[in-house]
């Protein structure tokens, strides 16, 4: 089985949550998982993504033309993690 991380600092993500437009701002490591072919089973992958830190999470109010800085909660946190795997 071979492992591989990679560490990534300073990153942003934008993204459409719950109606708004956010953008993200943070770290995060990506963590890969392979398992080798053998005669019995073929290679299988996994990734996981994890963040690190949150250094800003903000989505622009068009109605009172502001950004507003928020709380990163655990479900906005899975979507940013969903949307870096996406985009691998």
């Amino acid at each position: 089985m071979n492992y591989n991380t990679e560490h990534f600092t300073d990153q942003e993500v934008e993204f459409a949550y719950d109606g708004y437009e956010y953008i993200w701002a943070g770290d995060y490591t990506i963590e890969e998982t392979i398992e080798e072919e053998t005669e019995d089973c073929p290679a299988y992958g996994e990734i996981e993504i994890t963040i690190d830190h949150t250094s800003s999470l903000a989505y622009y109010d068009h109605e009172n033309d502001i950004v507003v800085q928020v709380k990163p909660t655990p479900s906005i946190l899975l979507h940013v993690e969903l949307i870096i795997e996406h985009n691998l």
